[in-house]
C-alpha cells in the first residue's frame, strides 16, 4: 500500500475493531480488504491487520470481494481467517 491509494468504503462491524476497508491500489490495478484479526499463542491473544487483495479488472473478484468484506464485518475477530 502507498500514500496514493485511496480508501473506496468502510463496511462497520457491530464489534470493536471488526471494520472492513476497502483500498484501491492504483500500482497493482487491484482491490485490497483490510480488517483486523486476532489469534491465540501461548501467550494469549493477540491482534493484527490482515490484508486480501483482488485483481480490479475482473468483475467477478470485484463481486466476490464485496461479499467477503459483508462476511467479514459480521465475523467476531477471533473466526476471520
Amino acid at each position: 500500500m502507498s500514500y496514493k491509494d485511496m480508501k473506496v468504503a468502510v463496511f462497520p462491524s457491530r464489534l470493536m475493531g471488526g471494520d472492513v476497508t476497502c483500498w484501491y491500489c492504483q500500482h497493482q490495478r487491484a482491490f485490497v480488504l483490510e480488517y483486523g484479526v486476532e489469534y491465540c499463542t501461548p501467550d494469549g491473544w493477540h491482534s493484527a491487520k490482515a490484508t486480501c487483495a483482488y485483481p480490479a479488472g475482473d468483475s467477478k473478484q470485484v463481486q466476490a470481494m464485496l461479499l467477503d468484506a459483508i462476511d467479514l464485518a459480521r465475523k467476531p475477530l477471533q473466526d476471520r481467517s
